[in-house]
């Protein structure tokens, strides 16, 4: 299903819950050469037990074909449950909080179009809703150690020293604002309970949205489990689009929520 511009940015109610389905969000701008493996990989994942899913696309006003490629992937998988949304260029947030209105799964997840992230990780984020205590979110981990089948565990490559360094600063911001203890705030791999996650009125629409949601959670005591999951970092010279203004974006947006 393909939402045009116009219908994307209408106010409106939000997507009746599904019982059973996960929401899959992908936000994306510009990513002709990532995103046909990306979603493939993630029409290809399948759930344990009767869980199904649906792929929530959001084309954050890319200026490339990338929104065709998506088109095409979903036409030769023949994958039914997935949405096409384009949308003008607004930021992740914008987009991410564009899907979970969209969502109607019980459960919304987020991946990014790039491969930085592999799909078959959002198996183990899901089974982790299932543990005691039951959690109110998880997140994916590049922090813990990656587990592969039948290797010792290993750790993941880290992305440029500065990127690195930022992440790690930001979540320890996090966890003396809000007591926590997470090891990876800055983590794109994101699950939440639906409905719980839009009852957060967020402002953020860039990066930033990122930690904004991760405060709001922490904020009302919620619980945030994390999973080890596979990264692979790709520098800005192949494509990524996190820059240092967008660190600056997202301290102010955990102060903000902090003394809010």
């Amino acid at each position: 299903m393909l939402l045009d511009d116009h219908k994307a940015g209408a106010e409106g109610a939000k997507a009746d819950i599904i019982a059973g389905l996960i929401s899959i969000i992908i936000p994306f701008y510009n990513e002709t050469g990532t995103l046909e493996e990306i979603l493939g990989k993630t029409i290809d994942l399948n759930f344990p037990g009767e869980t199904d899913k649906e792929i929530i696309i959001v084309d954050d006003g890319s200026t490339d074909d990338s929104a065709a490629v998506a088109a095409r992937v979903i036409e030769v998988k023949n994958f039914k449950r997935a949405t096409l949304i384009r949308k003008g260029n607004g930021g992740k947030g914008s987009a991410v909080r564009l899907g979970l209105e969209k969502a109607q799964g019980e459960i919304s997840m987020i991946q990014d179009a790039d491969l930085e992230y592999d799909p078959n990780d959002l198996i183990d984020v899901y089974n982790a809703f299932f543990r005691h205590p039951l959690p109110d979110a998880v997140y994916g981990s590049r922090i813990l150690n990656a587990r592969i089948s039948g290797e010792s565990p290993r750790r993941n490559r880290r992305s440029s020293i500065g990127f690195y360094l930022g992440g790690r600063f930001l979540t320890t911001v996090m966890n003396a604002a809000f007591r926590s203890s997470l090891t990876d705030a800055a983590t794109c791999y994101k699950a939440f309970r639906t409905e719980q996650v839009r009852e957060i009125d967020t402002k953020c629409s860039g990066f930033d949205w990122d930690m904004e949601i991760t405060a709001a959670l922490l904020k009302r005591g919620a619980r945030i489990a994390e999973v080890p999951i596979n990264y692979s970092p790709r520098s800005v010279a192949e494509g990524k689009k996190v820059r240092w203004i967008h660190g600056i974006n997202s301290l102010a947006a955990i102060t903000r929520v902090r003394f809010s």
